[in-house]
This record gives C-alpha cells, sequence and structure tokens, in this order.
C-alpha cells in the first residue's frame, strides 16, 4: 500500500504554501472584471440564470460557475469570489510540479513550483480574476496531452479535451492551446497519433462542456459562436483588419521584455542555460513543445487591441520548466564539491531571488 505521507507529501506541502501565499484575508471588488464574475455567480445561484444587472453578460460563465459552490457554502460576501482562484492557483504550482518532475526531476520540478508560486501568478491568484482558474486548466490540458503521447493511453486524451473545454468556458482565447499542441505534434513527428480513434472520438467531451456558453450565446447574441464582447464574432478576422486608431498595434517587444524579466521574477539565467543545455543534448521533442508554448501566445496576443501581460501569463510555465532544467544543471554543474555546502548555497541563492518578488507581491495584496 502507498503511505500518503511518502508519495504525496511534497504535493500537500506546494499545496499548501502556495494556498496561504495566495489567499487574501480580505477583498473588495476592484473592477469591471469582479463585478461581472461575482454577480454572474449569485444570479446564477439564485435565479437560475446568467446576467448582470438584467442583461446579459460579457465574459463567458466558467468562472462564475466556479464561484457558485462558494457562495452557497460562505455566504455572498466578495471573499468567495476569491476562493475559487486561490485554490486553483494552487493546484496549478502542483500540477506544474508534477509536470516539470515527469519531463525532467524533482529538483526542477521545485525550482518551477516554487517561482510560479512567487512570481505575477501570486497576485492574479488574490484577486477575482479569470485568468489563474484558466490557466490551470490549460496547464493540465497539456500535461495530458504529453501523457498520451508518450503511453498512448486514451485516458489522457479524454482528460484533454474535458480540460480544454473547461479552460474555454472560462476563458474563450484558451483555444490557442490547440495550436500549441498542434505545432507540438508536427515538431515532434507524432502526426501518426491522429490516424488513433480516440482523438476523434473524444472530441464530443470538448462540445459537451461548452455546451451551455453555446446554447447561451445563441440565445443572447443570435450565434453560439458569437460572444458578449461588443457582438464580436469569437473567430472573426473582421477584428484585426480595423484601419486607423483602432487598428491594434504589434506589441510584440513588451512582451518580450516581459519574458526577459521573468514576469517580474528573475528566471532568466536559468532560461538560457537550460535552453542552450537542451540544445547541446538535442532535445527535440522537449523543445517541440516548449517552443510553441511561447512563442504562440507571444505573437497572437502581440496583434490584440489591449496591452495587459496577463494575456500571454500561460507561457509562465513553458518559461519556468526550462528555468528549472537550467537550475537543476548549474546544480549539477557546480563547481563546488562539497554537496553541503553546495545545497546551502543553492538554497540562498533562491531565497535572495524571491525575496525582492515577495515584498513587491505582499506589497501589492
Amino acid at each position: 500500500m502507498i503511505r500518503l505521507d511518502r508519495a504525496y507529501w511534497i504535493h500537500i506541502i506546494i499545496f499548501v504554501v502556495a494556498l496561504v501565499t495566495h489567499l487574501s484575508i480580505d477583498y473588495t471588488l476592484a473592477d469591471w472584471d469582479d463585478y461581472n464574475y461575482f454577480f454572474g455567480a449569485i444570479s446564477i445561484l439564485k435565479d437560475h440564470t446568467y446576467l448582470i444587472d438584467g442583461i446579459p453578460a460579457q465574459f463567458p460563465m466558467g468562472y462564475p460557475l466556479l464561484i457558485v459552490p462558494f457562495i452557497y457554502l460562505f455566504g455572498t460576501g466578495v471573499q468567495s469570489a476569491v476562493y475559487p482562484c486561490a485554490i486553483l492557483g494552487a493546484l496549478s504550482a502542483v500540477i506544474l510540479y508534477e509536470f516539470t518532475r515527469y519531463l525532467l526531476d524533482k529538483r526542477a520540478a521545485l525550482f518551477a513550483s516554487l517561482f510560479l508560486i512567487f512570481s505575477c501568478h501570486w497576485q492574479m491568484s488574490s484577486i477575482v480574476m479569470s485568468d489563474v482558474p484558466a490557466l490551470f486548466f490549460m496547464l493540465l490540458s497539456i500535461f495530458a496531452t504529453v501523457k498520451y503521447i508518450r503511453t498512448e493511453k486514451p485516458f489522457f486524451i479524454y482528460l484533454f479535451y474535458l480540460t480544454m473545454g473547461f479552460a474555454c468556458l472560462i476563458r474563450y482565447t484558451s483555444a490557442i492551446v490547440f495550436v500549441v499542441l498542434g505545432l507540438y505534434i508536427v515538431l515532434s513527428n507524432k502526426t501518426h497519433l491522429l490516424r488513433q480513434k480516440e482523438i476523434w472520438l473524444g472530441t464530443p467531451l470538448f462540445f459537451v462542456v461548452l455546451f451551455p456558453q453555446m446554447v447561451y450565446n445563441n440565445i443572447y447574441f443570435g450565434n453560439p459562436f458569437t460572444t458578449g464582447y461588443h457582438g464580436q464574432p469569437l473567430f472573426s478576422l473582421e477584428y484585426f483588419f480595423t484601419s486607423g486608431e483602432h487598428r491594434p498595434a504589434f506589441q510584440i517587444i513588451p512582451y518580450i521584455n516581459c519574458c526577459v524579466t521573468g514576469f517580474g521574477t528573475p528566471i532568466f539565467p536559468f532560461f538560457l542555460y537550460g535552453a542552450w543545455d537542451w540544445i547541446k543534448q538535442r532535445k527535440r521533442e522537449e523543445f517541440s513543445l516548449i517552443l510553441p508554448w511561447i512563442v504562440v501566445p507571444l505573437v497572437i496576443f502581440s496583434f490584440y487591441f489591449w496591452l495587459f501581460y496577463r494575456y500571454i501569463i500561460l507561457m509562465l510555465p513553458a518559461l519556468l520548466i526550462l528555468s528549472g532544467h537550467g537550475f537543476s544543471m548549474m546544480c549539477d554543474a557546480s563547481i563546488i564539491k562539497r554537496k553541503r555546502i553546495r545545497r546551502i548555497l543553492i538554497v540562498s541563492l533562491v531565497v535572495i531571488l524571491l525575496i525582492p518578488t515577495a515584498i513587491f507581491r505582499f506589497d501589492r495584496i
């Protein structure tokens, strides 16, 4: 029998540390997004419909649905809306640990999860925003795909479709994961898997999860693929071909700067070292995953109307996985031969790197 304290103690510690860090002691609705998600959840629970002040909701119903059980259990206080974000933010750190451990090793995994907890992910997990819940399901869907490609067990492809359905139910833009994984399959020469029947048998699961939102969009906006964002079609290229002052600027440079600064966390030296080591070892399959995972969100959102770094938060786990590998390799390549001294120095380095970020985040919460 597997003992829980031995098999999962590190997962439990990561979850508890992340949850304690992320969970706000007090919270006040700060902007339009908060208002919509919170009162959308109240509308679903009390009126059994998804309306904001009697008007069809602009945002998809995924995050309000996550808030509903907490309002039912803890009441209509604003704090109830923060719980799902904090919990899924903590679970994201656990998933990232397990994902990185599966791809690399425990040391890289611990580095990646620790730096996720104390990154900008911290701030977003402590407020009412859809980015963190969507990231949790996107990260789980990517992990499921990698597991399927390596094991070819149908369970993982079905899990992929379910989690992607929930990710898109929370944020429509989560659909870019399909592009990321499509490129991963092509670049890693795994296209033969597309002939497996479970790949196509699993697609109804995705639409089953999205079906309530599609019905809602059809009733209130006249088309299942039209959103509440000023009536813009979900997949319309017209959105990107406006003229004059409404034309979106190409904003890739600020986003690249965001990546170089590690979303406010000093991981870039480890990222470079990890990338160099993979190039040296010719890690084609790993690069086939990480490269599209970084490039696709970077390019797509560079054409977007608004510049918000949270739009490209999907890239952060990819940066951390490669940075975790670089960190692990640096530990092995250390010129200090005495293991005890080396471990003390490594722990001290991590603490020193995290202190400025932690001080900044505490100041913002």
